[in-house]
């Protein structure tokens, strides 16, 4: 069973021509809830085996627990229907690639919610200091999708001005690069 999908942009890629992304985004999301409807079961028996509750080692092992318990979070999430699951994985997450996994979780599956907004939130008061860690923050934001994509952007640049007119703006151009992307993919569907 092959966990990982293609992302949107790869399956454009491959159609060629003629795309339409608000299709191609709903049918790779049908699968992921289809999978994880028929899987849900196993996936949760797996996610417990997969968890480490110690503290955080970088060798291959460990990371290759780390990625597959955070794939099995999103469909777990998604089957559930409910931010609650990824939002306790964020609060408790003991390191990076956790917190930042179930912040992606929150903001793709569930961003309209009182839950994702407050781990943003959260993430931001802890480390804001820290420009790397907040591209990372940046960028989930600009590519959550949604109708608001482009007034979310908008909003961060007004975020943290101060920085944007010290002249920090890799930021903001970064944010609005992967916006450009998407309607890039949204203007070949139209050709």
């Amino acid at each position: 069973l092959a966990l990982t999908l293609p992302l949107e942009g790869d399956i454009a890629r491959e159609i060629g021509r003629n795309v339409d992304p608000d299709a191609v985004f709903t049918v790779r999301n049908s699968l992921i809830s289809i999978t994880a409807a028929k899987n849900i079961e196993t996936f949760n028996l797996v996610i417990g085996t997969v968890r480490d509750g110690g503290s955080f080692a970088p060798d291959a092992g460990s990371a290759g627990k780390r990625a597959l318990k955070n794939i099995l979070l999103d469909f777990i999430s998604v089957n559930s229907g409910h931010p609650a699951i990824a939002a306790k994985e964020f609060h408790s997450a003991t390191n990076m690639t956790d917190r930042l996994a179930a912040l992606h979780i929150l903001c793709s599956r569930f961003s309209e919610t009182s839950h994702a907004g407050q781990a943003l939130q959260e993430f931001e008061n802890r480390h804001g200091h820290d420009s790397l860690t907040m591209d990372k923050w940046f960028a989930t934001q600009a590519i959550t999708p949604g109708p608001r994509t482009l007034e979310r952007i908008i909003g961060l640049t007004k975020h943290n001005l101060p920085a944007l007119l010290d002249g920090q703006l890799d930021d903001v151009i970064d944010a609005l690069h992967a916006y450009d992307q998407a309607e890039a993919l949204k203007a070949q569907a139209g050709q």
